[in-house]
């Protein structure tokens, strides 16, 4: 085999390989788009979570605390009803016992008068 022959067989080998390696050079560098748009995607992303942990805490938070106030407010105020309650029914059984003593002291007065 001449060095014509070998260098003509070598240069058949190599054709399809540096077809191959433009191929995967090409694949790579689609790949790094792809790559760079992800980052993109990523970062816009942070920025989005960053603006919803901001709002959270800003107004989310504040508004629990809020509801959380009040529902405290609302607690106190139906323990005060409770008392308010409890001391009504035992003014109502203190008036109730009342009439009946001033019912029976007016029979009372009504059979004393009779009998004068």
């Amino acid at each position: 085999m001449t060095d014509e022959q070998i260098l003509q067989t070598m240069k058949s080998l190599l054709e399809p390989m540096q077809k191959d390696l433009s191929e995967l050079k090409s694949d790579v560098s689609g790949l790094k788009g792809d790559v760079s748009e992800l980052k993109r995607d990523m970062s816009e992303l942070k920025q989005r979570v960053t603006k919803i942990e901001v709002i959270q805490e800003n107004h989310t938070n504040k508004r629990l605390d809020l509801l959380m106030e009040y529902h405290q407010e609302t607690a106190q105020k139906l323990q005060r009803l409770d008392i308010l309650e409890e001391t009504l029914y035992q003014v109502k059984s203190d008036t109730e016992v009342i009439k009946s003593v001033v019912t029976e002291h007016s029979k009372s007065i009504k059979e004393l008068k009779a009998v004068k």
